[in-house]
């Protein structure tokens, strides 16, 4: 299966659940410390990644399915029941002795529980670059979409209320981030930029949930959808519902613009299967044992939602085709990209694109307009290319603008020159 999709160019990502066993029976018989005495998963039966025979059994683990079945990279359930020192032996290891494979290494930084604090979270990742591992962009995603999952009604950027939720876990104003000394950004602009750590190297800090975390980009899984929780259509219609706001074009818009924004932020972005074409769970938050056709996806036949797909379609295309899209070191993003929230509802990102290799654009402003009214916005000196309107790529010669630009409601705005 592995070796067919990769002859269609698919790498395979495997989702791994190292964190607990079914039963303490799994290991008992071998010794009874390779749990730990509390369990922080919610699970039960917690595996204890500080021992050593562990940390090296799930090693060996790793390594026979990279080696014997030709796995592309891992993401870890719970990563945060692991110590650092642990998760950053298995990436070192791996990385180094197969270099050539470009293993993709991910997880989730957090748990049920609460860990230690040298245990893998958000607040300690950016001092382990070298093993590169990333880390589920938790910050991010709640700034967009909201910070209670299941709910509907709730503020998130996504869905414009004009109010200081918009601003979740925003910095002091006056602090200073890298790329801009602007006051008043919050973790959307972070976000946009790939949420990089202030200076390197990076320090570590008490805070699991640090929205400044990423010492590389590829330490940022950008989502806004995933198994857990309500999936995107969702979550948009149950907003919808609770605060009146119905009608397909309004569901169509923000998925679009949901997408939007993960598509043109730097770091990794992560899509959720079913999420391009408005795919319904019926409002479950937790369909890990529903049955299959509650979240099966007929990719034959996804008509019904066709303009969405391909809206989606056609920005991950523009991201391939757009290296400035998609840097891939921190002190490239500190040099180039400065993004700034203007207001709860506005963010304006410019980047020197022609810093980017094999790179066709030379500057690109990139506008996350969240409010239900058009925004003008005031271009930097010259004409703009306009090479995204209301989340939709521009087909054919691209409008010209200079001096403003109307930036669409509920879209994302792309600019180039």
């Amino acid at each position: 299966m592995i070796d067919n999709f990769h002859q269609q160019g698919i790498r395979v990502i495997m989702d791994v659940v190292y964190n607990h066993t079914s039963s303490e029976a799994v290991f008992d018989g071998i010794s009874s410390d390779y749990y730990l005495t509390t369990d922080i998963t919610g699970c039960g039966n917690t595996i204890d990644g500080s021992n050593a025979m562990v940390a090296r059994m799930i090693q060996d683990s790793l390594e026979y399915w990279v080696t014997q079945y030709n796995v592309d990279g891992f993401r870890f359930d719970l990563l945060g029941v692991f110590p650092l020192a642990t998760v950053n032996q298995w990436g070192t290891y791996l990385t180094t002795m197969y270099p050539e494979r470009n293993l993709l290494l991910y997880g989730e930084p957090w748990v049920d529980g609460t860990p230690a604090t040298t245990a893998f979270n958000l607040g300690n990742v950016g001092t382990i670059p070298s093993s590169h591992f990333g880390a589920f962009n938790g910050g991010y995603r709640g700034a967009l979409k909201g910070t209670n999952d299941n709910a509907g009604g709730n503020t998130g950027f996504l869905f414009d209320q004009s109010t200081s939720d918009s601003f979740y876990g925003a910095y002091v104003p006056g602090q200073t981030w890298p790329g801009t000394g602007d006051a008043g950004y919050g973790p959307i602009s972070l976000g946009v930029a790939g949420s990089p750590v202030p200076s390197l190297p990076a320090s570590a800090n008490s805070d699991e949930w640090e929205a400044a975390f990423a010492a590389a980009p590829e330490q940022s899984i950008n989502y806004v959808s995933v198994h857990d929780n309500i999936n995107l259509h969702d979550k948009v219609t149950a907003w919808q519902s609770a605060n009146d706001k119905t009608g397909q074009s309004l569901t169509d818009s923000l998925i679009a613009y949901g997408f939007g924004m993960i598509l043109t932020s730097q770091g990794i972005p992560f899509m959720y299967e079913g999420d391009e074409f408005q795919h319904t769970k019926g409002d479950n938050s937790n369909s890990y044992n529903m049955e299959y056709d509650l979240f099966w996806s007929n990719l034959q036949s996804n008509t019904d939602d066709a303009a969405t797909y391909a809206t989606v379609t056609a920005l991950i295309a523009l991201r391939k085709a757009h290296p400035s899209l998609r840097f891939s070191t921190w002190s490239e993003i500190d040099t180039n990209v400065h993004s700034n929230q203007l207001s709860a509802s506005l963010v304006v990102t410019t980047i020197n694109a022609s810093a980017a290799a094999n790179e066709s654009w030379n500057k690109s402003l990139i506008i996350y307009n969240s409010s239900t009214s058009a925004q003008s916005v005031t271009l930097p000196s010259g004409s703009w290319n306009l090479a995204v309107a209301n989340s939709n790529v521009e087909t054919g010669t691209a409008p010209v603008v200079s001096g403003t630009v109307s930036a669409g409601p509920i879209a994302v705005t792309v600019l180039y020159r």
